[in-house]
């Protein structure tokens, strides 16, 4: 229940890649769209959309800083000023203003990124934002509507970040309760995956980071290749390392395991994009199995720890507790739309068809998502 020291804040879905909040900035304050992102710490705005001589109250500091992301890096200078989020004000917060940003993959409209990670995660050695926010408890809760998906029919935005509390009218059971293995990270223990019955294992103490700021599923590279080896016709795409492609027609099913419990996907969300249409007959008639797919798991070389984003994300409700004992919760959702479900560590049911409606599912082959050094 949303009471005077928590905010229920509207989502928006930028290509069912990324998603959105409305801060406001300055005197006058001035709307500003930006990502929500659980891998970061930091929030920034872009320096070609924020005025700097549109706020009375706006401290350049002039000191620089650079936030390198796995794909590109942001840099510019370090600036304060009031910031508000639905009418709660936060004076004289700390963000970046970004004057320069390379190959991030930032869709068009996302302004900046609000990182809701901890505060020895900063490059701006600055308290995040939602921190700052005078909420009756540290934690926000995050539930992302699909695409695709009707969704749950009293919630009308992309989405709902809850901040100081969490909506039990959306979740359908308990919460699979899991203690973060880092003070700042939202990182908890991963236990594998099971696709359509093939279990792909992962070695003990294997760890997932949960990040909003990305639509995709990253982990080692000989994990993911036992992944797709039970996707028909996948393969990795040339010119992509990393990234691969199968068959649309048929999507096996996907479960993640966290803790005691495994977590099903729907088929849309292996899905990034239509990547090609290939026709293996000579008659020119398009069949099923012509339409290769680009998959959201995706193949990091370097070592053993997950990037757990929205394609999971969109399956489940998840709490993120700032408290003592600081954890990470996942609920099933409340709504036969979604598909959402939850079952003890085991063996689902046989796979099922990708109806051809997901065939044309367009998304980017980028993502957004915090290089951890």
């Amino acid at each position: 229940m949303v009471g005077q020291d928590s905010l229920s804040v509207p989502l928006q879905s930028h290509q069912d890649f990324l998603w959105t909040a409305q801060i406001q900035i300055g005197t006058p304050p001035l709307n500003y769209t930006v990502a929500v992102d659980t891998g970061s710490a930091d929030m920034w705005l872009d320096a070609s959309i924020f005025n700097t001589s549109a706020s009375s109250t706006l401290d350049k500091t002039h000191q620089a800083f650079t936030i390198r992301y796995d794909m590109g890096e942001v840099s510019g200078y370090i600036a304060s000023d009031h910031v508000s989020l639905q009418g709660r004000k936060v004076e004289n917060q700390t963000f970046g203003i970004a004057t320069n940003i390379s190959d991030a993959n930032i869709p068009q409209g996302v302004q900046g990124v609000m990182g809701m990670a901890g505060q020895r995660l900063s490059r701006l050695q600055a308290t995040p934002f939602w921190q700052n926010l005078p909420l009756n408890r540290s934690i926000f809760s995050i539930y992302l509507k699909s695409m695709n998906q009707s969704g749950i029919s009293a919630v009308p935005s992309d989405g709902i970040l809850s901040l100081g509390t969490m909506n039990e009218s959306m979740i359908a059971g308990p919460f699979n309760n899991l203690a973060t293995v880092n003070p700042d990270t939202w990182s908890v223990p991963f236990s594998g995956i099971n696709v359509s019955n093939h279990i792909v294992q992962v070695p003990f103490n294997t760890n997932a980071v949960i990040d909003s700021g990305t639509i995709m599923v990253g982990g080692p590279r000989n994990a993911i290749e036992e992944f797709y080896s039970q996707f028909d016709g996948a393969s990795e795409i040339r010119g992509e390392p990393g990234f691969f492609s199968f068959q649309c027609a048929s999507v096996p099913q996907v479960y993640l395991a966290f803790g005691n419990a495994q977590y099903k996907l729907k088929p849309a969300d292996l899905i990034l994009s239509e990547a090609q249409y290939a026709p293996d007959d000579r008659d020119g008639q398009p069949d099923s199995d012509d339409f290769k797919c680009v998959g959201s798991f995706f193949a990091m070389d370097a070592g053993t720890s997950w990037i757990v984003g929205g394609s999971f994300l969109k399956n489940v409700y998840t709490v993120f507790n700032n408290e003592m004992p600081r954890q990470i919760g996942f609920a099933p959702l409340n709504a036969k739309t979604f598909e959402s479900e939850v079952l003890p560590v085991g063996l689902p049911s046989n796979a099922r068809l990708l109806s051809p409606s997901h065939w044309i599912l367009a998304c980017f082959v980028a993502a957004l998502y915090i290089f951890r050094s």
